[in-house]
């Protein structure tokens, strides 16, 4: 029997998903962040150290939007999936 490439068949991790979002879509709310993982806050400081990543007021009380702008070195990565 053969084996599966381990890295084809690993989950993604909260930050990878968060970044997958954020690139794909270019924007996000945290009530949607929260639905992808729920320490979202957390993932996004430590995707900051790489990328640029905004945070604006919302349309309603208590909701932000998170912007995506890109590498901080202009170099646009593989999305993780």
């Amino acid at each position: 029997r053969l084996m599966a490439d381990p890295e084809q068949t690993r989950r993604l991790t909260a930050k990878e998903r968060v970044l997958a979002y954020l690139q794909v879509h270019g924007r996000a709310s945290n009530v949607t962040l929260n639905d992808i993982c729920f320490r979202y806050g957390a993932r996004i400081m430590e995707l900051r150290v790489d990328h640029q990543i905004d945070r604006i007021g919302g349309s309603k009380k208590g909701e932000f939007i998170y912007v995506y702008k890109g590498r901080r070195d202009n170099r646009e990565p593989r999305l993780p999936f």
